[in-house]
């Protein structure tokens, strides 16, 4: 194990080197990842602007925070569509959610080799050199919680490990966080393979509005911003005036 961690180490710097004039952008990510400093939170204030440096009242603070910003994905308050749904090119079955060891794979594969251990502390590294192998009781594990409808408890019940990232402004406030969550890698992989096949379905009944460019394949905030910027060029070379209305979202996180 500790050759193949100093083989993975070495193979991913001499990529770094190699790409030092092609791909500037890689290298110096790489470098940045050991130049960085954790940074602690020192003292914080609280609701009442009062400050609070004991780390157990920062947890708090930060606690309560993220909680007052939390949507709760099991509410009921929930009205249903006032719309009549769309027609299906290709409607859904329960067999378009089978999977099997070789998604297993391919969803490991997607996994970044920095990638934190998370709460059960299995090093992504075991997960990559071993994908053959684990990939089979995965999916034992993963296609009996299909057929049951439920989680292993061992899973269930870990709690993840939640780490405040700085997004901008004072570092005294506790607003001015966003919470990052680190879970499991093997109910990373589930919901990577579940992912994938729920958006094979929305794409191929053209459920996707066309202009939704985050968090689909081969768009990116890029691809919205030129696609913005042609519009507004199109706009002003057909000699119409063009208002573009921005929203900030506070809460956002």
């Amino acid at each position: 194990m500790r050759d193949a961690i100093s083989n993975n180490l070495y193979y991913r710097e001499q990529q770094a080197v190699e790409k030092v004039h092609s791909n500037p952008k890689y290298f110096y990510s790489y470098a940045k990842k050991f130049s960085k400093q954790k940074r602690s939170i020192p003292m914080l204030f609280d609701e009442a602007k009062i400050t609070c440096t004991n780390p157990k009242e920062i947890a708090n603070i930060l606690q309560r925070q993220f909680s007052s910003v939390f949507s709760d994905p099991s509410a009921t308050n929930i009205n249903d569509a006032i719309f009549e749904p769309p027609s299906l090119h290709k409607p859904f079955t329960d067999d378009m959610l089978s999977f099997s060891p070789s998604d297993i794979i391919e969803a490991i594969n997607e996994i970044k080799p920095g990638a934190a251990a998370g709460p059960v502390e299995l090093p992504v590294l075991l997960l990559k050199e071993c994908r053959e192998a684990l990939s089979i009781p995965i999916n034992m594990i993963w296609q009996h919680s299909m057929s049951t409808g439920t989680v292993p408890e061992f899973y269930k019940y870990k709690a993840s490990q939640i780490a405040p990232l700085h997004k901008k402004g004072s570092r005294a406030l506790a607003a001015n966080y966003r919470p990052v969550s680190l879970t499991s890698h093997i109910i990373k992989i589930f919901e990577r393979v579940m992912r994938k096949k729920m958006v094979a379905h929305l794409e191929e009944n053209n459920l996707l509005y066309n202009k939704q460019h985050g968090f689909r394949t081969g768009k990116s905030c890029l691809t919205q911003l030129l696609h913005h910027f042609d519009d507004i060029i199109e706009s002003l070379s057909n000699g119409h005036d063009m208002d573009v209305i921005y929203f900030r979202l506070c809460q956002s996180l």
